[in-house]
């Protein structure tokens, strides 16, 4: 006879630790439903590479590199008057086939992301996540052997991953083996939560009452999200914001109920707490801060499910999690249009069609998604459903206050929203409809418009460090003309003022950078204020950017400059300890020798210390005024210990 299946939850709180010391944990399972539990104590063993290979893959993964080489030259030849050469480069970038001939076409640069290095990557993670929680550690194994004892064959299992490390967040946990020979799914939790006191009415009538938000469009189709909603769902009762206002959306949240709140545009986490945000119009976006209140008071009402059908919604989902929603889906990384669409398609049939629990519904789309991995690689990757353990998931029925048995088949066989920076796609389906010029010309000029503020700032950029500060300015001003959020542009323009020693226009403009979500702008700002002597500012200013540098070079300026601050205010055992991590990053930059030279000095260690004033001698640049004070010091130094002897 076979056993009839059961809905099991495991959950698996991080209480302490790191990939390079391990992780405490706390193991507790039991049935949905049932208060009766089990708790065990165990841990995760060491995994120090997994971090780097995460950050290997996302850096492959992210699309925006798949056109970032083409459309610069693209928009170049634009600038220097070749029509031809772009028209002719647009028409290869984006005829039909373009996806299978992109790379061999054009030539592409040997940094550019191509579906082979993604999937290399790719597997390189998935082989580190397996090594990990396969390990033969004899401390981990009896702890990993009672998990896999839930994961019966025919049991549907809701493993809850409950952590506050955004990393552990990160993760594709779902790749682990023992869960994809199983019928469990992985959602993650916030470290703390509680369930929340309700005051939600008898329902009038069997209808599930849906908010959807539709934000900013560009260069995406969210108008098919809506009609799939209302194609998937029966017996809803619908109603659509199209670009509101926050007091619109804010007001909806406030005196209407709802039992699901629906978002599909453009959407981003940002920063080292991966803060989410989500633009609801072009010129306007909203944190989960700015509508925490509103938010609060619709899940005090019976809002039990939002969904993000949007790019890199990892940040969303853990601020929804803070607020103790009972469910949440987000996407973890940027994802296409196409497979946006798709896995929404899969999952509100599965969810609400088929009657499968949510744990169900988003393993079968995930696993429909996989079919799909040829042209969309890791698309299975990209759902990330977060819960609150205190409450039972929301089926469909039970949100149409009709509670009934789950259907337990998930044995289905198993398609990113890249949602491009400029509407791409939009204007791709009238160049190829009509492959008019002046379609053509018009895509052109769009191109210009939005990447040619990018090339524009690059060449500003080569300017820089060629030390030719008039030419990058003119640059910067075009690319600001052409793009007044260019926070790079804005941020390079505060170096350009700052070189002129124009230093009240530098600072705005690094606040301005700043403010606008530019991680370079946090060091140039914290830099301006070690100029000043405000050197505790500095300080948590540069601590704050630690972990958001985009570049090594990035990452060795703020290295450099939180050890010059901690020397300055005579933390010397952690000036030098920043110092040297900054010199192994770029042993070829010498503004770190100079001033570890001088933390060496500090703390009487002479003959070290005349080491690193050689090492600064031997690196510093005289067109860098700080250096050119210190390369003075080096040959003061070095000059004194010679007429010693």
């Amino acid at each position: 006879m076979k056993k009839k299946a059961m809905i099991k939850f495991a959950t698996l709180k991080i209480v302490s630790g790191d990939f390079e010391q391990g992780f405490r944990v706390i193991l507790r399972t039991g049935k949905d439903g049932n208060l009766t539990v089990t708790e065990t104590d165990g841990w995760f063993p060491p995994a120090p590479e997994l971090p780097q290979l995460l950050k290997n893959w996302q850096s492959h993964y992210n699309p925006v590199n798949f056109y970032r080489g083409a459309s610069q030259f693209c928009s170049l030849a634009l600038l220097r008057g070749t029509e031809t050469l772009a028209m002719s480069l647009l028409w290869v970038m984006f005829f039909p086939k373009w996806d299978a001939s992109f790379d061999r076409a054009l030539n592409a640069p040997q940094e550019q992301v191509t579906n082979y290095s993604i999937l290399t990557a790719a597997n390189q993670l998935t082989d580190g996540i397996n090594s990990w929680l396969n390990s033969g550690d004899t401390n981990f194994q009896p702890f990993r052997d009672q998990l896999i004892g839930h994961l019966h064959k025919n049991d549907q299992l809701r493993l809850i991953i409950q952590t506050d490390n955004v990393q552990l967040w990160r993760l594709p946990w779902h790749l682990w083996q023992v869960l994809e020979k199983s019928q469990a799914e992985v959602h993650l939790s916030a470290s703390e939560y509680q369930r929340v006191e309700r005051l939600i009415p008898v329902k009038s009538q069997e209808k599930v009452r849906i908010l959807v938000v539709l934000g900013d469009s560009t260069g995406i189709d969210i108008a098919k999200d809506l009609k799939l909603i209302k194609q998937e769902l029966p017996n809803t009762e619908i109603v659509t914001l199209r670009n509101p206002k926050k007091q619109d959306l804010s007001d909806k949240l406030w005196e209407q109920e709802w039992d699901i709140l629906f978002f599909a545009g453009h959407s981003s986490s940002q920063g080292a707490n991966s803060q989410g945000k989500f633009d609801i119009s072009q010129d306007e976006s909203l944190t989960i801060e700015e509508l925490k209140s509103a938010l609060k008071n619709a899940i005090k009402h019976g809002l039990k499910l939002a969904i993000f059908n949007s790019c890199d919604g990892l940040g969303l989902g853990i601020e929804l999690a803070n607020l103790q929603i009972p469910a949440t889906i987000v996407m973890r990384e940027r994802i296409p249009d196409a497979i946006a669409q798709t896995f929404l398609a899969y999952f509100l049939r599965a969810f609400a069609k088929e009657g499968k629990s949510l744990s169900a519904a988003i393993r079968t789309a995930r696993e429909r998604l996989r079919e799909l991995e040829n042209e969309y690689p890791c698309a299975s990757w990209l759902p990330l459903s977060c819960n609150n353990p205190s409450e039972q998931l929301p089926t469909w029925n039970s949100l149409l206050g009709q509670p009934s048995p789950i259907k337990d088949n998930t044995s289905e066989k198993s398609s990113i929203r890249f949602q491009l920076d400029v509407p791409i796609r939009a204007l791709f389906s009238i160049f190829i409809r009509y492959k008019f010029r002046i379609a053509a010309l018009s895509f052109s000029f769009v191109v210009l418009g939005y990447l040619g503020s990018h090339v524009l700032n690059a060449m500003a950029v080569a300017k820089i460090k060629a030390y030719q500060f008039p030419n990058a300015k003119t640059y910067l001003r075009w690319a600001l003309k052409l793009n007044p959020n260019n926070q790079s542009a804005i941020n390079n323009e505060g170096i350009v003022d700052e070189a002129k020693e124009e230093d009240e226009s530098a600072y705005q403009k690094f606040r301005e950078a700043k403010q606008k979500g530019n991680p370079e702008a946090w060091n140039n700002q914290a830099f301006y204020e070690i100029q000043k002597g405000n050197y505790q500012r500095a300080e948590n200013l540069l601590r704050k950017s630690l972990g958001q540098s985009t570049s090594k070079e990035n990452e060795y300026a703020i290295l450099k400059n939180l050890g010059w601050v901690l020397w300055e205010q005579g933390k010397n055992n952690k000036a030098e300890a920043h110092l040297q991590y900054a010199i192994t990053l770029m042993p070829n930059h010498g503004s770190a020798y100079c001033l570890l030279a001088q933390v060496l000095e500090a703390r009487g260690e002479q003959a070290d210390s005349l080491e690193q004033w050689n090492n600064c001698l031997d690196y510093a640049s005289s067109k860098i005024p700080e250096e050119e004070k210190w390369i003075d010091m080096a040959q003061e130094r070095l000059e004194e210990e010679q007429n010693s002897h």
